[in-house]
């Protein structure tokens, strides 16, 4: 188990080195960025008073279903 914690903690390091040298990081897949806006809606709307917090727990759980 440590081991494998040695592993993660040493990929991470080299990863967090090459974004200091200017690397790019990965784009995230348009699917979960189409779930992220949506999200964001739900957020919002809720925060208007439009839905309910019951159509806006619904309307999450829909989202994270289809992801």
């Amino acid at each position: 188990l440590i081991d494998v914690i040695k592993r993660i903690q040493a990929a991470n390091e080299v990863q967090q080195v090459q974004y200091a040298a200017g690397g790019k990081r990965a784009t995230r897949k348009s699917k979960y960025k189409e779930i992220d806006s949506r999200l964001e809606d739900l957020k919002t709307r809720l925060n208007n008073g439009e839905i309910t917090t019951l159509a806006y727990a619904d309307g999450v759980f829909h989202l994270i279903h289809i992801g």
